[in-house]
């Protein structure tokens, strides 16, 4: 089965392809072999030389126009568009691609330069979108992000060429040692067993880029490497702090570093003012929660992007998905939380799907669907594993990943029983605090000087220095991207300030903090401060609890992305976003009606809402909600919260057809309860109902 499903996927969805290869197992079929072995025997002749077998093979003569033509197309190739090409088959052919992660590569390799009537990042992305439209790079299906892969098919005919054409060279499987020239561009595949002999015989001299996956070793590094100017090590594990302190001596020239999902990496080494050519330091979901002073001296940095990543349907107090029986290590760190959580899944498809509750003094119980399945319920293995997540300073709670069991009381004493461990690393949750409460890192007080950059993020301005930092950010007047964290009312004069009248601002992503005041929520005075809105915004995403929209955001014409995660009062605003264009992309809401009646979404026609991926409705009088098709149609958690004598109902929810998971908080009743049981009981995905309890102090 799994090497049918590879040569499918080097088929690339082309149906010619997979057509004449399934004539040539039609074929042996009706010649009268045995079935089984023949596809096996077939599958693995095939595979071993794909391309060649399909370009030389007789069987294959049908393909022969299909190669014809893309000879042709690679030979008439731009010569702007051609190394774009290739560099493609430094990636695996299964690797997701981020197109602003590929986009910085190119530049950094001189692909993209730029020009009169266009930046370089411009000219990639016109580049970018020819692949596409061509194929070769296609966009991922099945992924809340947006993310690409190449064509399989592509890749394949790629990675055939011969060496004076494609300059990249792969070390994978089990290499031999043959003293070669590792070309331009070297790829390290995770499969690679790391024979150091293999590696210490190559020839580095040409080298300009290294892309690192899997496990990183030291010996990774040469001398010999002196004109790399990529070095890739996103996702990869193994490395350490230590490590960057010889990156930095070996490797002076660089102008792209990742090390995005590197968990080792904890600081940047003072030495790394040296990388004085470095244009693009992605130090994304590290564990760097502060940027060295040093860094002002790369003048030539372009794109910083630091903090950790948030997806944007977690909402601002999201937590970790609970596994049953493995737990990973590398997750996120949850943020600040006074829970404790105890959630019990029922299978491996809702762990993975699963969605967890607002940060609360909370505990979390998930309910068998059904009285047999609480009376079938089996123990858990005797093999318990659990991952305790830090919480912030002031905090002395934790969440505990449990195996799968339906025993709350033994669950909840399994948890409470770690409870020492949380003391021996809360020296570790001071240090790491700001960083888990709003994702973002401290940049230093002179960032103001950095003028060639135009990507930053995400910086966190809850800190001393925060409004200075906000203020040296008018500096930057090329800036074309801004994520920043930690805003609050005061620090959030200078960041208007700075919003206003931008001239070239394209992307900005806010994090507002929690804000104490009750009655009037922080983005109240948000949409008063700014006079004049960046005519030239793109994308605009508003995180955390707010109860007001800006009414500027109207003003934006050539605004096409929107996110917003925030709190609904009254039925005006609902009908304000019904009224915004359909381009615009909302996933996260909170809608708090504050008076008695029906709240029915069958009025809410506009597409913005189809898009809606976390939906919360947050009970504070006597309400009837209705659910109608088409509304809230990818919609996968629905979160309720009832206040003392608010009275719910609620009503449609078979229309909500992507639902995943239902919480229920608050003081409700069993009637609501029951109601809700009953139409999950019916629904389709069969979603789980989660209860969130106070906890007693």
């Amino acid at each position: 089965m799994e090497l049918s499903k590879v040569t499918v996927g080097r088929c690339g969805g082309i149906p010619k392809v997979i057509a004449t290869i399934g004539h040539l197992f039609t074929k042996e079929n009706a010649a009268g072999r045995r079935w089984s072995v023949s596809a096996t025997d077939l599958l693995k002749e095939i595979n071993d030389d794909f391309m060649h077998k399909l370009e030389t093979d007789q069987e294959f003569h049908s393909l022969r126009d299909l190669f014809s033509w893309m000879q042709s197309y690679f030979d008439g190739c731009s010569d702007s568009l051609k190394p774009c090409i290739f560099y493609l088959s430094i990636f695996p052919p299964e690797q997701k691609l981020r197109q602003r992660h590929l986009l910085r590569r190119w530049i950094a390799e001189g692909y993209c330069r730029d020009t009169y009537n266009a930046t370089a990042e411009e000219n990639g992305e016109r580049l970018f979108m020819e692949l596409v439209s061509l194929s070769i790079i296609q966009r991922c299906q099945k992924t809340m992000k947006c993310l690409y892969q190449v064509n399989g098919f592509f890749h394949e005919y790629i990675i055939s060429r011969r060496m004076e054409d494609n300059l990249v060279f792969a070390l994978e499987g089990n290499c031999s040692p043959n003293s070669q020239h590792a070309g331009q561009h070297l790829t390290i595949r995770e499969d690679w067993d790391r024979d150091i002999t293999v590696f210490k015989t190559m020839d580095f001299s040409r080298l300009r880029s290294l892309t690192v996956f899997g496990k990183w070793m030291s010996f990774f590094l040469s001398s010999d490497m002196s004109l790399l100017r990529v070095l890739d090590m996103a996702d990869t594990s193994g490395i350490l702090d230590a490590d960057l302190e010889q990156i930095v001596k070996v490797l002076p020239r660089l102008k792209f570093l990742s090390l995005r999902g590197c968990k080792g990496i904890s600081h940047l080494p003072e030495s790394f003012g040296g990388l004085r050519q470095l244009q693009t330091l992605d130090v994304r979901d590290t564990s760097i929660a502060m940027l060295p002073l040093c860094v002002i001296k790369l003048q030539k940095l372009q794109y910083i992007r630091a903090g950790t990543i948030i997806s944007s349907d977690e909402g601002d107090d999201a937590l970790a998905s609970i596994p049953t029986t493995t737990v990973d290590q590398t997750s996120r760190p949850l943020e600040s939380s006074d829970d404790m959580v105890t959630t019990l899944p029922e299978t491996t498809e809702e762990v993975q799907t699963s969605t967890p509750p607002e940060a609360s003094d909370d505990v979390v119980t998930t309910l068998p669907k059904t009285t047999e399945e609480i009376q079938t319920s089996t123990l858990p293995e005797t093999r318990t594993e659990v991952q305790i997540s830090i919480s912030p300073e002031g905090s002395d709670d934790m969440v505990t990943a449990l195996p799968e069991t339906t025993d709350v009381q033994t669950s909840t004493r399994l948890s409470w029983s770690c409870r020492p461990c949380s003391l021996v690393s809360s020296w570790l949750s001071k240090l790491r605090r700001r960083r888990l409460d709003n994702d973002g890192v401290e940049f230093p007080v002179g960032i103001g000087s950095m003028t060639a950059l135009h990507t930053i993020g995400v910086v966190n301005v809850n800190i001393p220095n925060g409004k200075a930092i906000l203020k040296e950010l008018k500096n930057l007047t090329q800036l074309r991207k801004l994520s920043v964290s930690g805003i609050n009312r005061q620090n959030i004069q200078e960041l208007c300030d700075f919003i206003s009248g931008h001239k070239h601002l394209e992307s900005l992503s806010l994090r507002l903090d929690k804000d104490k005041d009750k009655d009037e929520g922080l983005l109240a005075c948000f949409g008063d401060m700014i006079s004049q809105p960046p005519k030239t915004l793109k994308s605009l995403k508003l995180y955390g609890h707010v109860n007001k929209l800006p009414i500027w955001i109207k003003q934006l014409n050539n605004l096409e992305k929107l996110h917003l995660e925030l709190t609904i009062l009254v039925p005006e605003d609902m009908h304000f976003l019904g009224g915004l264009p359909d381009r615009y992309c909302l996933r996260g809401l909170c809608v708090k009606p504050i008076q008695d009646g029906e709240l029915n979404f069958g009025t809410l026609g506009n597409v913005i809402f189809s898009r809606l991926r976390v939906l919360e409705i947050d009970c504070t009088s006597k309400l009837h909600v209705t659910f109608v098709e088409r509304v809230f149609r990818e919609a996968e958690v629905l979160k309720i919260h009832c206040s003392d004598g608010a009275s719910l109902r609620i009503s449609g929810l078979e229309h909500m057809s992507d639902l995943k998971e239902v919480w229920l908080k608050g003081s409700y009743g069993d009637e609501l309860k029951q109601e809700l049981q009953q139409q999950l009981s019916v629904h389709k995905r069969k979603p789980v109902l989660k209860l969130v309890q106070r906890r007693s102090s």
